[in-house]
């Protein structure tokens, strides 16, 4: 597991990225990436949470990674957090070496296919920039099933209900969109701009089950 040192996240993320021991380990696994800044950070700001779940519980979480992409999130979590597994889900699998990454997995699987049965009890889910109803699609597997914690990063705007377009109109509907669908997760939830992000859709909803 990667050491971490809590000083070297007040720089940005792409330099935290940089400094990291498993740097290149991560990159040649998951390189070539298109706009690899914006990806990158993404990756990371969910990294970042996601380090404050399992931290206080070494070895408890696996970490699904849906519509996983190229598989930066999950590799990157792989190799720097002490998780009990991470499996990368996404409908196109990608022609990488993942097993050089222990504990990881990448299946090639439709997410509207998948079942609440899929999750392990007490798991995290995190999705990054999932289009549109794939972001309902993963917070109704969240709900559904024994997963415990969802990171959630939005993109592409779904249908606003008419409640909330009004909202749309004056602070956007992406961010309509996201307090649409942080409405729809169960449990404590948060929806955060993080502005370290490369990208102008850079809110971020966390939802935590109770016990």
């Amino acid at each position: 597991m990667e050491q971490w040192k809590p000083e070297t996240w007040k720089s940005s993320y792409i330099e935290q990225f940089q400094k990291l021991r498993c740097f290149e380990d991560v990159w040649n696994i998951v390189s070539p990436i298109k706009k690899d800044s914006k990806e990158i950070s993404e990756s990371m700001s969910v990294v970042v949470r996601v380090r404050n779940l399992v931290l206080p519980e070494p070895g408890r979480y696996t970490v699904y990674d849906i519509c996983a992409g190229n598989g930066l999130t999950g590799i990157i979590i792989a190799f720097l957090l002490p998780v009990k597994s991470v499996i990368a889900v996404d409908i196109r699998r990608r022609d990488r070496p993942w097993e050089l990454a222990r504990g990881f997995s990448y299946q090639e699987r439709d997410l509207r296919e998948l079942t609440p049965a899929f999750f392990e009890k007490d798991s995290i889910i995190v999705g990054v920039h999932a289009c549109g109803i794939l972001s309902q699609k993963i917070i109704e597997l969240y709900n559904t099933s024994r997963a415990k914690h969802l990171i959630l990063m939005p993109c592409c705007n779904g249908k606003i209900d008419g409640m909330l377009q009004f909202m749309g109109d004056t602070c956007g509907n992406y961010a309509a969109w996201s307090l649409q669908l942080g409405l729809l997760c169960k449990g404590k939830v948060r929806i955060k701009q993080d502005k370290k992000i490369i990208s102008p859709k850079n809110l971020v909803i966390t939802a935590h089950k109770e016990r």
